[in-house]
């Protein structure tokens, strides 16, 4: 996983806040979340399919079943993600944050929410002996534990952007507190 290179941060701090909000959170961001999406939703199918696919030898039933449940809840909470990006199904932003400082930031709490959620289910996977060790059906013996640290690559790579977003908003907010538009005076 790339890491967001120095020129990268460059080039959006130069950003106006829009085209900010455009460039970073629905371009980069965006294609992140759509990524780890697509890789998440691809494993859950793979383990919902397991009965039509092959079938584990020794594994405990159990084990397939709550790692079934936690991909899906991991499906379901990157797809709330991506959501909150783009608008559905989120409440309208407060009026007191609707500038697009305030914009970024509330967005970049939302989607964080979703991203702690999804990295604590990965620990789950990546510490538990019964569901790290459960080989993944049709990928050339990966472990569930593998399969769970490529998701935490996804996460990290967008946590970066999130961190990033936040550290451009409250810079703004820092700006305009220190130098507040100076009043017209008749």
């Amino acid at each position: 996983m790339a890491v967001l290179r120095e020129e990268t941060r460059n080039r959006w701090s130069a950003l106006a806040p829009d085209k900010f909000i455009n460039t970073v959170l629905y371009g980069a961001l965006g294609d992140q979340l759509k990524l780890a999406y697509t890789f998440i939703a691809v494993y859950t199918q793979i383990m919902h399919n397991l009965p039509r696919t092959q079938t584990l030898g020794l594994v405990h039933h159990q084990s397939v079943v709550e790692l079934r449940s936690l991909l899906k809840q991991l499906r379901t909470l990157i797809s709330d993600a991506n959501n909150a990006l783009h608008g559905d199904d989120t409440p309208t932003v407060p009026v007191s944050s609707y500038t697009d400082e305030g914009y970024i930031l509330d967005l970049v709490t939302t989607i964080r929410r979703f991203i702690q959620e999804i990295e604590r289910g990965v620990s789950r996977i990546e510490t538990t002996p019964e569901l790290m060790d459960i080989p993944m059906p049709g990928s050339n013996g990966r472990l569930a534990s593998s399969v769970a640290s490529d998701i935490n690559g996804y996460m990290f790579e967008i946590v970066q952007i999130l961190d990033f977003a936040q550290n451009y908003a409250q810079r703004i907010l820092e700006r305009t507190s220190h130098n507040p538009k100076s009043e017209c005076k008749d």
